[in-house]
């Protein structure tokens, strides 16, 4: 998703930018020049000359230059999976897009990487394909089975190549569908996205932030149910495992306690995601 300004006005103004950049924090006060000016019109800020009272105007202007600048030469990387097997029927698959296009609204120049798990399921962890995690060996195997290696491959670079993982995961039997957890015997690869050490092992896939469009449809959250919480719970400590610590749940459970309370649910759910995005946004 590149925006149109980006795509019309980049080259020229990331040259403006890193002007403005250089003059604001050398001499602020001298940041008047007609590339300031160009810049701030650019950015949507009133015309202006910087004088030593405007001061904060031109803080303003460069730190929203600096950021600009950053968002197009190296735009934010969501990875978004979907797990659940009922297509448009599903609540899981409605939040994960809702907090995409609201990702969307933030960082308008994000690129979004999709796998839909479910339609296109990845298969599941074998001899063969446990083979191909090992710097060596494959060669001997058939193209049907280095075409597993390499997808597995191309999974790895996806997740490490992200910001922000988006996933959409209804509860299965009080754990996650088993197309997700065919995933992640893809991606918990050593020397890739952990590590063994003498004191055991370390995750090496830090970095990232996870939000997980967590359905179900009882109550797992709190009070009895929560002992059979394999769901979330795994989910977050799977990604602990790998090093990624910045995990943040959007529930919507009771979806199979009757029409009313399903509704509720669903629309308290949506009505969170701009919270949601703001404060994974905002985290450390």
């Amino acid at each position: 998703m590149v925006s149109q300004w980006a795509k019309k006005a980049a080259p020229t103004s990331v040259t403006r930018m890193a002007r403005v950049d250089r003059c604001s924090r050398r001499t602020p006060r001298r940041c008047s020049s007609s590339a300031m000016r160009r810049l701030t019109r650019d950015l949507g800020m009133p015309s202006a000359r910087a004088a030593p009272e405007k001061l904060p105007w031109v803080t303003t202007a460069a730190k929203k230059a600096r950021s600009l600048k950053s968002s197009i030469e190296n735009p934010m990387q969501i990875l978004h999976l979907d797990t659940s097997i009922f297509g448009d029927a599903s609540v899981s698959r409605t939040l994960s897009a809702a907090i995409v296009a609201e990702l969307g609204r933030r960082y308008p120049d994000a690129r979004v990487a999709y796998r839909d798990l479910a339609a296109r399921p990845v298969a599941h962890l074998d001899e063969v394909i446990a083979a191909g995690f090992r710097p060596s060996g494959i060669e001997h195997f058939s193209e049907a089975d280095k075409a597993q290696h390499a997808l597995s491959e191309e999974l790895v670079k996806e997740l490490l190549a992200s910001d922000i993982i988006v996933l959409g995961v209804p509860m299965y039997n009080f754990s996650v569908p088993s197309q997700l957890k065919a995933w992640f015997d893809r991606i918990a690869q050593p020397g890739r996205t952990f590590q063994y050490t003498s004191t055991g092992p370390v995750g090496i896939a830090g970095g990232k932030k996870v939000i997980m469009a967590s359905t179900r449809g009882g109550g797992y959250s709190s009070g009895p149910g929560a002992v059979m919480d394999f769901h979330e719970t795994y989910t977050r400590a799977y990604f602990g495992f790998l090093g990624i610590q910045d995990f943040s749940v959007l529930r919507a459970e009771l979806l199979s306690k009757g029409a009313e309370l399903r509704s509720l649910s669903i629309k308290a759910a949506l009505d969170g995601v701009p919270d949601a995005v703001a404060a994974l946004a905002e985290a450390a």
